[in-house]
This record gives C-alpha cells, structure tokens and sequence, in this order.
C-alpha cells in the first residue's frame, strides 16, 4: 500500500521522486520513505525521541520533543539506505534501519 499524498512529502535524490512521512511512536519517530511508484520497498527508520529541556508539559506530566526530522535528513537517509541494499523499485519487505545521529544503521 502506498503512502497516502495527504500529509506526507516528496523529494527528488539524483532524479528519482521519493514520498515521506513521519509517524510519531512510543520514545520515537518513524520516518517511511518509499518510491513515489508505490510499487517498491519501503525504508522506514526509527529516530529516538530526544528529551531536552524544552520539553512541553502535559495533563500527564513531561513530554519529551521529537526530533525534527528535516528534507536534508531523509536525504541523508535514502543516499545511505541505497548501497546497504535498499531497493525503492523492487517489491519486498520494507528494510529498517535506526538512525544514530547522522548515521544510518541498518536493523536484524
């Protein structure tokens, strides 16, 4: 299943259009990027949320801040994701990668 136009994003990585969105989870925020075919594997790279001290409080206490995920990372993200096997217009299971700083590290 493609990801959707509505909320999400595209960039273009040396001609090739590629959709993105963020999806915010427990302690961290999954980034999906996929071909914009929708035909192909997805990446989706798992970013720790990071507390700082301009954490947000709530009804339920303190919220740690995500991590601003912006176009140059994702980027980042697929120019790396390319030579560690990711294949964007072949079908197959998505490949998950965990991103430590700036470097992606691919997951089991």
């Amino acid at each position: 299943m493609a990801i959707s136009k509505k909320g999400s994003r595209t960039i273009t990585v040396d001609g090739e259009v590629y959709r993105w969105i963020l999806s915010p989870r427990s302690g961290s925020v999954l980034l999906i990027v996929e071909h914009t075919s929708g035909q192909g594997q997805r990446m989706e790279v798992l970013t720790p949320t990071e507390a700082s001290s301009r954490s947000t409080g709530t009804a339920f206490g303190v919220q740690p801040e995500m991590r601003i995920v912006t176009p140059k990372d994702v980027e980042g993200c697929i120019r790396q994701a390319l030579p560690l096997g990711w294949k964007p217009a072949a079908k197959g299971a998505p490949m998950t990668f965990d991103l430590r700083g700036d470097l992606l590290v691919r997951r089991g």
